[in-house]
């Protein structure tokens, strides 16, 4: 895994199916450009993704492969704050099952 760097450029993150059907995000992203996230499954969201420049968008897609489970999920810590469009895809949140 490589660290993030702010102001790096777009920010794209994708769960591989085949070792995680989830993405959790549980600590703050911020950038200047683009945040893309996807999973095959859920996106939760615990901490606060944001954006800082004009059109730099967040755009977070769960279900990628559309067997009609996955959404996302915006927890009370969770947080997305953009200088531009937000853009939340997904179906049927699944029963997620945490393990840490």
């Amino acid at each position: 895994n490589a660290a993030l760097t702010a102001g790096g450029g777009t920010i794209t993150l994708n769960a591989a199916p085949a070792a995680a059907f989830d993405l959790l995000l549980d600590v703050p992203i911020t950038s200047s450009g683009g945040i893309s996230l996807s999973a095959s499954r859920d996106i939760l969201v615990q901490a606060t993704l944001q954006t800082t420049a004009s059109g730099a968008d967040i755009t977070l897609t769960a279900d990628t492969d559309t067997d009609g489970s996955g959404g996302v999920r915006i927890e009370s810590a969770g947080r997305l704050t953009s200088a531009d469009a937000v853009t939340l895809t997904g179906s049927h949140p699944s029963e997620m099952v945490l393990i840490r």
